[in-house]
């Protein structure tokens, strides 16, 4: 009985992350990203979706970065980040090719 609702369910979790064709965030009702992106994480892998970047974003407790790292988020923006060079990172994530932020005036000068 619960063999056949465990597969179902891990089928529709696969099949939401093959239909996957954007950024997503998720968070509880709590908006508590913690728990949730490790598992995120983990459900991509299962599904041979590791190219598939996760950032976390907003009222991170620090103390909470190097959990969220080990599990394998990418890039941690919390408070007072600036967002030009979030916006930077996160492309660099993506393959683009963008000078650290700061060289790119520097370079035009």
């Amino acid at each position: 009985m619960f063999a056949g609702s465990r597969r179902r369910d891990t089928a529709a979790k696969l099949a939401a992350v093959e239909a996957m064709r954007m950024n997503v965030m998720i968070a509880d009702n709590d908006l508590n990203i913690t728990y949730l992106n490790p598992s995120v994480i983990a459900l991509l892998r299962e599904a041979g979706r590791s190219d598939i970047k996760v950032v976390a974003g907003g009222v991170i407790p620090p103390q909470d970065y190097e959990f969220l790292r080990a599990a394998g988020v990418q890039g941690i923006y919390g408070p007072g980040s600036n967002v030009v060079e979030c916006a930077a990172d996160v492309l660099r994530l993506l393959g683009h090719n963008m000078p650290p932020a700061g060289e790119a005036s520097e370079a035009a000068e």
